[in-house]
């Protein structure tokens, strides 16, 4: 990541599986950093997560969300260290994106030379990540993800729909797993009767939502949870 910086490419996107390490490699980025810097996510369990990690590796950090997202954020840093690491003054900033892209401009963002943006796969240069990306125009940018291409066709890089310049990818899931990071899985799929032959495409990329649901309803697709745990995985951690 840092040679790649140093080759002139501003935003770099980070690619590794889930459960990899992404969140790890950049908070150990930002704990290194000197200067002013922001990390920005989507969802309350993200921030809260990213924050967790920075306040386990000793950085104070401002947190731009919602009082219940700050509240719990604190909440975490105190049961995992005994005190509390956000600082509202502090270099460090963790965002929430929709709370972020609200604020109108601010000295601070000025002065912002890093910009991490998670789940990287979301950033394109019209919506709102992409928007996020523009209100810190001296930063040089980080953007992990484990999935570096969308499902609708739209591209990351910029010279497509996204604002990236260059891809690092890290070890591939089977090295992880092989190497111990990552646990072996068997995976079981029963036969079933679930006929997809009417069900379209969206726009997205996806399954139509309604027409999926509908055959679903008309299979026997919803098995015995319950049993087939017992039967399979008994006593094992499971989701």
């Amino acid at each position: 990541i840092y040679l790649e910086w140093a080759k002139g490419h501003r935003n770099v996107c980070a690619q590794l599986p889930c459960g990899g390490g992404k969140t790890a490699i950049f908070t150990k980025v930002l704990k290194d950093s000197p200067d002013y810097s922001v990390v920005i996510a989507h969802r309350m369990q993200i921030v809260c997560q990213i924050s967790r990690t920075l306040a386990t590796r000793g950085v104070r950090h401002n947190i731009i969300g919602s009082k219940t997202l700050i509240r719990s954020a604190i909440a975490m840093h105190i049961a995992d260290n005994k005190r509390s690491f956000f600082d509202p003054q502090a270099k460090c900033t963790v965002a929430c994106v929709d709370t972020l892209v609200n604020l109108s401009p601010q000295p601070w963002m000025q002065r912002v030379k890093l910009v991490v943006q998670d789940e990287a796969h979301h950033v394109l240069r019209k919506n709102k990540w992409g928007n996020a990306a523009t209100m810190f125009p001296n930063a040089y940018g980080l953007y992990p993800t484990a999935t570096p291409e969308r499902a609708d066709g739209y591209g990351l890089g910029r010279y497509a729909d996204g604002i990236l310049d260059t891809l690092v990818k890290g070890p591939p899931m089977r090295e992880l797993i092989n190497r111990g990071y990552l646990s072996k899985y068997r995976v079981f799929a029963p036969p079933n009767d679930l006929d997809l032959s009417q069900v379209n495409i969206s726009a997205g990329g996806d399954y139509s939502p309604e027409k999926l649901r509908m055959a679903v309803h008309d299979s026997h697709i919803m098995g015995d949870i319950v049993q087939h745990y017992l039967k399979i995985a008994p006593g094992k951690l499971g989701v």
